[in-house]
This record gives C-alpha cells, sequence and structure tokens, in this order.
C-alpha cells in the first residue's frame, strides 16, 4: 500500500470504529488528549496518526494497529447476521406455537368429563410464556430495550395470571408489587444504555503530558 491508500484506509476505519462506539469527533479527540480538528484531519485522509496514537486507538477500539491500518475490515466470514425480518419472525412463530398448543390444552379440557369453567384462565397463563420468549431472542440479539420492555410485560402478565387465579380480597396487592420491580427493570435498562455508550475499555488511561494539535 502507498502513502495515500494508507491514509484512506486509516480514515475510514477510524470513522467506522468511532461510529461504532458511538463517539463524536470531540469526545474520542478527548480520549486522546488532542483537538477535534486534529481527528477531523485524519477522518479526510488528510493526515495519519503517528505510531503512538495508533497504538492508543487500536487499545480504545479493541482492534490491531495493522487493523487500523489495512484497507479490509476485520470480520468474521462464518458469522452472518440475521436480518431484520428474521429477528422478527422466529419469535412471533414462538409465540403462536406456545398459543396452538394452549388451544390444544383448552379444546381437550373442554371436551373431557371435568367441570373446570375457567379453562379461558389458559390463555391468560400463556401470556408469561410468550413474554419469556421474547425477552430470551432480544437478549440474544443484544436489544436491551426490547428486553426491558418484555420483561415488564412478564412482571404485569405474572401479576395478571395469579391476580385471576386466586380469588382473595387482598390479590391487588401484587400490582402493587409489581410497580416497584417495573421500576428496578426501567432503572436496570438506564443504567445498561448508559454503561454501553462508554464501554470500559473506551476509558484507556492517556497521558495528560501528551501535547495537543
Amino acid at each position: 500500500m502507498n502513502e495515500e491508500e494508507i491514509r484512506t484506509a486509516v480514515a475510514a476505519n477510524i470513522v467506522r470504529y468511532r461510529r461504532q462506539f458511538n463517539l463524536t469527533q470531540a469526545e474520542l479527540a478527548e480520549m486522546l488528549n488532542y483537538s477535534d480538528k486534529a481527528v477531523s484531519k485524519w477522518e479526510r485522509a488528510e493526515s495519519v496518526p503517528d505510531v503512538y496514537i495508533l497504538k492508543q486507538l487500536s487499545g480504545i477500539f479493541g482492534v490491531t494497529v495493522d487493523g487500523l491500518l489495512s484497507g479490509e475490515r476485520e470480520e468474521k466470514p462464518a458469522v452472518k447476521k440475521l436480518s431484520t425480518r428474521v429477528r422478527l419472525l422466529v419469535p412471533i412463530m414462538s409465540a403462536l406455537i406456545l398459543f396452538f398448543l394452549m388451544t390444544v390444552a383448552f379444546s381437550v379440557l373442554t371436551m373431557l368429563p371435568v367441570d373446570w369453567k375457567r379453562s379461558w384462565l389458559l390463555f391468560v397463563y400463556v401470556l408469561p410464556a410468550v413474554a419469556v420468549v421474547f425477552i430470551v431472542f432480544s437478549a440474544i440479539w443484544g436489544k436491551a430495550l426490547y428486553t426491558a420492555l418484555f420483561v415488564s410485560a412478564l412482571i404485569w402478565s405474572l401479576a395478571l395470571s395469579l391476580f385471576l387465579t386466586f380469588e382473595l380480597d387482598n390479590t391487588f396487592l401484587l400490582f402493587i408489587i409489581a410497580a416497584p420491580l417495573q421500576i428496578l427493570t426501567a432503572l436496570g435498562w438506564w443504567l445498561f444504555r448508559s454503561h454501553k455508550k462508554k464501554p470500559d475499555r473506551l476509558a484507556a488511561a492517556v497521558p495528560p503530558d501528551k501535547k495537543k494539535l
């Protein structure tokens, strides 16, 4: 690679990795104790960071220096990302299977010589199970917001199921118990979101005496 190709490759890689970690040019510059104008020049391929800065960038982004210099992207070809449609269809189909099984169970109960007038509760009981299915898939695919939403659905569907099952005077307390659990879920999602924006490795220490450009 000639000098121009190296500048272009470094510029493209800095832009790509910076965006992957949701960093602005100013935030990245602050971590390196440089000015955002210097980062802008690197990303426009007008200049190339020195070896020391390349080493710092490799530590921040979790890649090798050669990975920053190379024009080839460091990706695992064997791992294929699922499309949004597939990610949506798989949990929906799983939920439909649960509803189908519950419908079969309901039909069997109605045909048996058993007087269970509350067999309709089976369709209420399936709601927490569906919530668990969506929690698992959203957690696997790294969707923290969706995971928090489905955890909330699990909390309230469980409260509803218990409320309808046990006909007691104080069963309304189940919803009061669910309220702080809901708050904890929201706080957990907020903390996870804040932590994800600034991963621990992005806090790599940079000597403060490094001269700014």
